[in-house]
């Protein structure tokens, strides 16, 4: 992303995109040099995605932030946090559809996303929704085409994607931590650590009553 952000501010453009060597996963940076990825880019395009599906569910991964939620809900959505594993999201999405609930995004932080209207049906028998990075970033050149053909305001910053993201709250500073487990049987290890780690935390995390656990007991814990 670094070298992403330089590349734009070196260029003056007026959007950077940045993808994986396999285009499954893709990020984006404004004309200021602001990132848009994680939180951010899910945001984005659930804000897009939300004008064209009112009411649609979001299904994403379970790292993403109560900022993410709100600013869902904020625009009549509704975000449904699931496991990790962007193959894991998809096909929650795909078990949402075929139960009857609308859901016409599914995107984890890491940039893996797929949308309902990008889906092949042949030769599956069934209507499989596509991990596309390019296609979540030509959606966001079409908004950015569209945002300033429709005269934005650029003194107010509003000619950018970042000005979709107003009502995102962010938290100050953020970081994310990867523990590897040694033990080859690392699930019962893990489960292990994430229970006691709750229990610490509900018997009130050593004086520290402002740590919060979410979503313990439904394979994640926040």
């Amino acid at each position: 992303m670094d070298a992403g952000i330089d590349a734009v501010k070196r260029a003056g453009a007026d959007l950077g995109i940045i993808v994986d060597t396999d285009v499954d996963r893709s990020g984006i940076v404004d004309s200021m040099g602001n990132p848009i990825n994680s939180n951010r880019f899910i945001a984005l395009m659930a804000a897009i995605t939300l004008r064209d599906h009112p009411g649609t569910t979001i299904v994403t991964d379970s790292v993403t932030s109560n900022g993410l939620t709100d600013f869902i809900a904020s625009l009549g959505g509704k975000h449904f946090r699931y496991k990790r594993g962007y193959r894991n999201v998809i096909n929650k999405g795909v078990e949402l559809n075929a139960a009857g609930e609308d859901c016409q995004l599914m995107m984890e932080t890491s940039g893996h996303g797929a949308l309902r209207e990008n889906r092949r049906v042949r030769p599956f028998p069934r209507l499989l929704y596509l991990d596309d990075g390019a296609y979540l970033a030509v959606k966001a050149v079409i908004e950015l085409v569209n945002l300033r053909l429709g005269g934005c305001d650029i003194t107010s910053g509003g000619c950018d994607l970042t000005a979709l993201l107003r009502g995102l709250k962010e938290p100050v500073e953020g970081a994310e931590f990867r523990i590897k487990i040694k033990d080859p049987d690392f699930k019962p290890v893990a489960a292990k650590v994430l229970q006691e780690f709750n229990a610490w935390v509900q018997s009130g995390a050593g004086g520290r009553p402002e740590y919060r656990v979410y979503g313990f007991g439904v394979s994640w814990l926040f």
